[in-house]
């Protein structure tokens, strides 16, 4: 697998615990390597960049794309797409529930075939006078 970084420089602060930011980011990170899996290209990209009043930090990887009846399920707790391996189903629910504890949301876009990106949509610290 390769993995690449694209960082933009002069982000905003963010307020978060770092341990539960790591956990968001490790799972999404381990569940793009496992939609991996078999593909020829084997490309996972973990991004950070920012829009007015928010960061987003993002995992992109090449792998086998969510299918659109499946983009709600996946969010819910005990829901895995994992066959024949340890998966809980509850990474991707975790995940929410942290993001959403801190006033942001869990983005997927996702073309079948071609791959996924997740999206971490974070309020910035505001820069007050």
């Amino acid at each position: 697998i390769s993995v690449e970084t694209v960082l933009s420089e002069g982000l905003p602060r963010i307020l978060v615990h770092a341990g539960e930011l790591q956990q968001v980011l490790v799972n999404l990170l381990l569940n793009g390597a496992d939609a991996l899996e078999g593909r020829p290209v084997r490309v996972l990209t973990l991004g950070a960049s920012s829009e007015p009043g928010r960061v987003l930090l993002w995992v992109r990887d090449s792998g086998t794309g969510v299918a659109p009846e499946l983009r709600e399920k996946i969010f819910q707790p005990f829901f895995t797409t994992k066959k024949g391996r340890e998966g809980t189903g509850l990474g991707l629910s975790v995940s929410l529930r942290i993001v959403k504890d801190y006033g942001g949301e869990l983005r997927l876009e996702s073309t079948v075939g071609e791959g996924s990106t997740f999206t971490v949509v974070l309020p910035a610290v505001r820069r007050d006078g």
